[in-house]
């Protein structure tokens, strides 16, 4: 295998775990990115680049109310990895 074929076996592998980490819709935890937390230590780690979670980015993450109404809403702490574009980590405070 030669290093552009190695390079792009990598970068899929890289987006694939990427898309694994996306625990809700981009525009709905970008809708709530106004919402910053006090960064919690010893959670999970970025998976992509291991970034340690009090070096991670944290959001109070609230569904929709749309998702409310139709009661399916979700809201708690999410830590998000901007470096990689991951969300990393998803307490549940409530849901109904």
């Amino acid at each position: 295998m030669n290093e552009k074929e190695r390079n792009r076996m990598l970068n899929e592998e890289k987006s694939k775990r990427k898309e694994e980490q996306e625990i809700f819709p981009w525009k709905d935890v970008e809708a709530c990115m106004h919402d910053v937390r006090t960064p919690l230590a010893n959670h999970l780690t970025c998976p992509i680049c291991g970034k340690k979670s009090e070096d991670l980015d944290w959001i109070y993450f609230s569904s929709p109310d749309w998702t409310w109404e139709k009661m399916c809403g979700s809201a708690g702490l999410m830590s998000i990895c901007k470096d990689c574009h991951c969300q990393v980590e998803f307490i549940l405070k409530s849901m109904n």
